[in-house]
């Protein structure tokens, strides 16, 4: 509404005006021509010539009434003008009444206000604000490119160069990017509350990166990094009392100084030669470990499948010695002479049997055996 205030005053002053050329043409009488109007006053020089001079303006004459009533005019309009102001959907405004706050108004639409008596402030609590550290964005106006294609950037090193926690230096370039949610807060709280952000978020932010050594800041996930720089810029934010929501801290860019860049290129590219070598023996580990796990059980169940055996069938020789025992001890002759004929009924089956008379060097052979087989059991005499 106030925008609308100068062609108001513009309106009038042409209005006024016009109205004075009206009148000199239709005869009349010009309200200030009779101020301005000088008369000439006729007087003699020393050596008796005429000489006419102006006379000052009558302020007599000045037309009074017609100024004031302009001005009050004006007065009004700017009364009227003032006492309304329009409200977005995404701000609110701070009413403030001889510097004094008073009251905070979200209705979005056409408000009224006292004129010259209170002043508004508008918060725009929708708008996602940022802030760059390291470096400053900005925008060729000049040109009909796309945002994207001419916009560019320059390096404020005073910013950017940061030390570790070993004492090595860094260059970080980051964005902070934070709503206002608390209108009041921001405004009242603090004289210059987005300085006093700025201020506070970039000593959290050196904090972050001195609580570091340059190994990890170059390796270190950035989520990491940035989930602690969005928690302490926070938490400086609810101490200071400015009002804010911090949405997100992003890490643009982390480099080593340009004179030593060279060497921590060499040494990111042994690391992730590194990290290859070690993800190759991980994939062998898991390749050759479980074929020789698999082959343990095997052998395990193997063996122990072969004790199993073993120990039954020595259990069971055990028990049938013991049954033996206890006959030979009850019938020792029978059972010995029994013992004999299952030890020969196992071990003849498989020889050739010859019947040999101890006088007579002639053998019989049994089941058709000669007398050249050398499986042959010879009985030396009958008696025997």
């Amino acid at each position: 509404m106030n925008s609308f205030i100068p062609i108001i005053i513009l309106m009038i002053v042409i209005s006024v005006v016009s109205s004075i050329f009206k009148g000199a043409a239709n005869g009349k009488e010009n309200p200030f021509s009779a101020f301005l109007k000088r008369e000439k006053i006729k007087e003699y020089d020393e050596h008796g010539n005429p000489v006419f001079k102006n006379k000052r303006p009558n302020l007599g004459k000045f037309p009074k009434k017609t100024v004031v009533f302009v001005i009050i005019i004006l007065l009004a309009v700017s009364a009227v003008s003032g006492s309304f102001y329009t409200l977005d959907q995404s701000e609110q405004a701070l009413i403030f009444r001889f510097g004094a706050h008073r009251a905070t108004v979200s209705t979005s639409g056409l408000n009224f206000k006292i004129p010259f008596i209170e002043t508004v402030e508008f918060v725009n609590t929708e708008e996602v604000r940022r802030i760059e550290y390291g470096f400053r964005s900005e925008f060729n106006t000049n040109t009909n490119i796309s945002e994207f294609s001419n916009q560019y950037y320059s390096d404020v090193m005073s910013e950017k160069v940061m030390l570790t926690s070993d004492e090595n230096l860094v260059e970080v370039e980051v964005i902070v990017q934070y709503k206002v949610i608390d209108p009041e807060a921001y405004l009242l709280n603090v004289t210059s509350p987005r300085d006093t952000l700025e201020l506070a978020a970039y000593s959290r932010i050196r904090r972050v990166v001195a609580n570091h050594n340059l190994d990890n800041i170059l390796t270190l996930n950035k989520a990491v990094m940035q989930q602690e720089m969005l928690e302490d810029i926070q938490e400086i934010a609810n101490k200071y009392g400015l009002g804010v929501l911090i949405i997100a801290v992003q890490l643009q860019d982390v480099d080593p100084p340009s004179a030593v860049s060279a060497a921590f290129t060499d040494v990111a590219s042994a690391r992730e030669d590194k990290e290859k070598y070690i993800n190759e023996a991980n994939q062998y580990f898991n390749k050759v470990i479980p074929e020789a796990r698999a082959q343990k059980e095997m052998l395990l169940n193997e063996a122990e499948a072969y004790k199993t055996v073993r120990v039954n069938q020595a259990e069971g020789d055990v028990a049938r010695f013991v049954q033996i025992l206890e006959r030979y001890q009850e019938a020792t002759a029978i059972t010995r002479t029994r013992m004999y004929l299952e030890a020969m009924g196992e071990i003849l089956p498989g020889m050739d049997v010859y019947i040999v008379d101890g006088d007579n060097i002639t053998m019989l052979p049994v089941k058709g055996a000669t007398m050249n087989d050398t499986n042959a059991v010879v009985g030396a005499t009958a008696n025997q």
